[in-house]
């Protein structure tokens, strides 16, 4: 369930991209991350410049997120996937975001809502819809939506909170067993979601309350 879930994250990431970032050259913030930035490399035709601490990753360029190395509004697109919740103080990334990317630039965002703890080397934060809508206040233009459509956070929530620690103890037997039965109740669910339109409003509110992340979107 949980390949299930990131594929999904990923696809959606990957169309946002493809649709956002045709004409300039993209700035990858924390691009090093499981060997992102090939990946990435992939989503972005006009070039990206890959920035991260790591430098056994060999990003493009090696730097702090906290104190990107670039002149201020000389950015025209700024990527930053699943980075803010490894850094303990989040809002200066955005902040430095801010900074380097140009009037009318677009930048974006992916943050973990309902996701389980990975430590990458460290894990501080999980992020709501009103946290990023504050952390992202100084930009003039902010789109929030769930990456996912909420029932693969319930289900994650499930197998990270109930059956990791029973499958601990009782080897795999409970708990491979519940993710295919989870696996199969998020399949079917999702096929009947898409055959009732008046749901939704509802499906929207449970989208933002059960989501595993949010894609966040902004132009200053």
């Amino acid at each position: 369930m949980h390949k299930v879930v990131v594929e999904q994250v990923q696809e959606n990431l990957k169309q946002r991209a493809l649709s956002l970032f045709k004409t300039g050259k993209v700035l990858i913030v924390g691009s090093a991350g499981s060997g992102k930035l090939p990946h990435y490399q992939t989503y972005f035709p006009a070039g990206a410049i890959g920035l991260d601490i790591d430098e056994p990753a060999k990003p493009d360029v090696l730097g702090d997120a906290l104190y990107l190395p670039f002149k201020d509004e000389s950015m025209p697109f700024v990527h930053c996937e699943a980075l803010l919740e490894h850094v303990p103080e989040p809002h200066r990334v955005v902040n430095e975001v801010y900074r380097v990317l140009k009037t009318g630039g677009t930048a974006f965002f992916y943050v973990p809502f309902l996701y389980p703890y990975h430590e990458s080397p460290d894990d501080y934060f999980r992020f709501t819809k009103s946290g990023m809508a504050y952390l992202c206040r100084h930009f003039s233009h902010i789109q929030i939506q769930a990456a996912d459509d909420g029932y693969a956070g319930v289900a994650m929530r499930f197998l990270g909170g109930f059956t990791s620690p029973i499958g601990t103890l009782l080897s795999k037997l409970i708990r491979y067993p519940a993710w295919w039965c989870i696996a199969l109740a998020y399949s079917s669910i999702r096929l009947l979601q898409g055959r009732k339109p008046e749901l939704a409003r509802v499906r929207q509110h449970f989208f933002f309350e059960n989501c595993s992340g949010f894609n966040v979107l902004v132009k200053k």
